[in-house]
């Protein structure tokens, strides 16, 4: 079928026309629909809300250490053996049970017997051992701790058998009694960020779109919290502490 007073260039040039303004309706139709989607989405902040609170330790744990070298493998023992009593009965003098003193077993090093070394050492044998004092009596064992000198005064030569950990240590195991209250503190923590949002984008809050509680942290009181958080060393050898929870929430805004 051929329309009259067309030529076929002119018929072929009205069709490519009329394809052409119907795509640029449709990509219009298309562009128009995912604007409104795109007002029709869930707006949304993102805000972060933070409670600290300060705590102290309920359980110390103290390693007393001692190392005697000698030659004679028997005499050593009995010395050994000397050291832990003269430690457990101080402990109990300070006012320990001996349900808290717990004895360390021997470690023997026959110096002799290693087969990568130079000179030969002047003992053969070296002997470490010790007591841990396991308590709730934080304060009384700080205290104690701070009178090593006297068993120095009676033979006993301490050492610390880790040098990268803190000697005391001090733990809060009462995690539990505090949580609850300090997700309700960061979580209005977070509401105030949320809504101070809102006013200056004149918009109001809704409810609560996604929430994270994130994890708690047990810090020691001096830690540096701006840039590491505090090390697990930190809080271990202090007995004041700090336990910090940051929550990550997204507020509908209407």
């Amino acid at each position: 079928m051929k329309f009259q007073g067309c030529s076929g260039s002119e018929l072929f040039t009205m069709i490519f026309k009329s394809l052409c303004l119907i795509g640029i309706v449709a990509i219009g139709l298309s562009l128009a629909r995912s604007i409104a989607t795109l007002k029709m989405g869930v707006r949304y902040v993102s805000v972060k809300g933070i409670a600290e609170c300060p705590v102290r330790a309920d359980l110390a744990i103290w390693d007393i250490g001692y190392r005697i070298a000698g030659d004679n493998l028997g005499e050593l023992t009995a010395k050994s053996l000397e050291n832990q009593k003269i430690i457990a009965d101080f402990l109990a003098n300070q006012g320990f049970s001996m349900e808290e003193i717990e004895l360390q077993r021997v470690e023997v090093l026959d110096q002799f017997a290693r087969e990568y070394g130079g000179d030969k050492p002047r003992h053969r044998y070296i002997l470490t051992c010790g007591i841990t004092l396991r308590t709730a009596k934080v304060e009384l064992m700080h205290g104690v701790s701070q009178k090593g000198a006297i068993l120095l005064q009676r033979g006993v030569v301490l050492m610390n058998k880790n040098d990268y950990l803190p000697n005391p240590r001090y733990f809060y195991t009462k995690l539990d009694n505090i949580r609850p209250k300090m997700l309700e503190q960061a979580t209005k923590s977070a509401r105030i960020a949320a809504e101070q949002f809102a006013i200056n984008s004149g918009s109001k809050i809704g409810s609560i779109r996604r929430a994270n509680q994130g994890v708690f942290q047990i810090l020691g009181l001096d830690s540096n919290a701006g840039s590491s958080y505090g090390s697990d060393n930190d809080q271990i050898g202090n007995m004041n502490k700090i336990v910090r929870v940051v929550v990550s929430l997204d507020y509908i805004l209407e």
